[in-house]
């Protein structure tokens, strides 16, 4: 008779150190199947493998987790007690692609422990849908985000066409798709789930309780397929979702997007920028009302008994051929003073993180922070929260693991 390490089993006996031997080989094996059933949570949670000037390259960031992890997008509540983080787990990298699934938790930052609250696995396609960025409630007491569900292409391997029946499926697909918005509340650690008619990319939520989304409504409407995204006000109270479009751009080749966070009054801003591609090519100036084409607009809304008003704060005009350009992510502080976020300069020739002064409409560029995610401000205006990235130790596959960080504002200025 053999045993499993092929042994005899009376000669295993028969040795005065078998017990000791069989006492380790279990111990062993206890120890790697715990190790591998530990949650997500108490990975978070772990004492970190490299010492701070090791693993990360920023100097002027406070860690709040001194190890990182693969978060793919996160905010911060207002007060920074609290966190939610959504990351990518056992995929290749963080495309929807190629697996796994998003595992969304709350961090507390008092006592650095998580909690999961959700996971998405992949669709009735198979695979994982586009999930927006995560906002919290003007009170902290809930956060909500927003799953556009995507599809995947089988394409020619030679000529990389589509099969024209293939083609008009999606087409068709992608005009119906929607989105499912998502409310967690943190009292009484409840989910609701909403099916909505936009394709809700982005979120951010305002102090007068309205969600506001930014995306594609459903068939485009009268304005066709290559238009700009749209702005939708949210009523999610009562547990339905009740949209009315308040913004969308009049410029075909721009962009619209939703600045994250609310100022102290509750005023959201709406970022709309010329697209990218059309500046690096020196074309802007080829559309639009001629040569004084904006690089970017600053929007302001605000509600009064139920009545939207925007208006236009920012107008950054193109100088000599020399573009300045905020693009996602970017949040506005509580106080209304700075927007934070990647300055694409000079046509495209490279990309800086930069703080623009609303008040006296200047820019900030903030040198050796090109890599970080800003994610909100402290309700003071004093902090920045951001994810900043460990940028030593690449992930095998792709992506780089970040860590839950904030800056004193005047960290960031010259």
């Amino acid at each position: 008779m053999y045993t499993m390490t092929g042994i005899r089993a009376e000669n295993h006996m028969r040795s005065p150190y078998s017990l000791f031997f069989l006492s380790i080989f279990f111990v062993c094996n206890s120890l790697i199947l715990s190790a591998m059933e530990l949650p997500s949570s108490a990975i978070l949670e772990k004492e970190p493998e490299f010492a701070r000037d090791q693993c990360m390259t920023s100097q002027r960031a406070e860690f709040l987790l001194q190890n990182p992890c693969y978060v793919q997008k996160a905010a911060v509540s207002k007060s920074g007690d609290k966190w939610i983080l959504i990351a990518h787990k056992n995929g290749m990298t963080g495309s929807p692609n190629f697996g796994g699934y998003y595992e969304i938790s709350i961090l507390d930052n008092e006592s650095k422990k998580t909690k999961v609250i959700h996971t998405i696995k992949n669709g009735q396609e198979k695979v994982l849908p586009h999930i927006s960025n995560p906002v919290w409630s003007p009170d902290g007491k809930k956060v909500a985000w927003s799953c556009v569900p995507e599809r995947s292409i089988v394409r020619d391997a030679k000529t990389g066409a589509l099969d024209a029946n293939d083609e008009r499926a999606y087409d068709e697909w992608v005009k119906n798709r929607g989105s499912l918005l998502t409310v967690y509340d943190l009292e009484t650690d409840e989910l609701t789930h909403v099916p909505f008619t936009i394709e809700a990319l982005e979120l951010t939520w305002g102090t007068d309780s309205n969600l506001y989304g930014c995306g594609y409504a459903r068939n485009r409407g009268e304005r066709g397929e290559g238009s700009p995204e749209e702005v939708w006000m949210i009523d999610c109270r009562n547990h339905s979702c009740e949209a009315e479009r308040i913004f969308y751009s009049t410029y075909r080749v721009s962009h619209c997007s939703l600045v994250g966070g609310a100022d102290s009054n509750g005023a959201v801003y709406i970022l709309e920028t010329i697209d990218p591609q059309y500046l690096i090519s020196q074309k802007a100036t080829e559309y639009g009302p001629g040569a004084d084409y904006s690089n970017w607009k600053l929007h302001k809304v605000t509600t009064d008994n139920g009545k939207v008003i925007i208006s236009k704060i920012v107008d950054w005009e193109l100088e000599n051929q020399e573009s300045i350009i905020f693009y996602k992510p970017t949040y506005v502080s509580a106080d209304g003073n700075w927007l934070i976020g990647n300055v694409l300069l000079s046509c495209g020739k490279w990309s800086k993180m930069g703080l623009f002064s609303l008040p006296a409409q200047q820019l900030v560029l903030i040198e050796d922070e090109e890599e970080i995610m800003p994610v909100g401000w402290s309700s003071d205006g004093n902090w920045m929260f951001a994810l900043v990235p460990d940028t030593l130790h690449p992930r095998p596959y792709g992506g780089l693991n970040r860590c839950p960080a904030r800056y004193a504002i005047q960290s960031l200025l010259p």
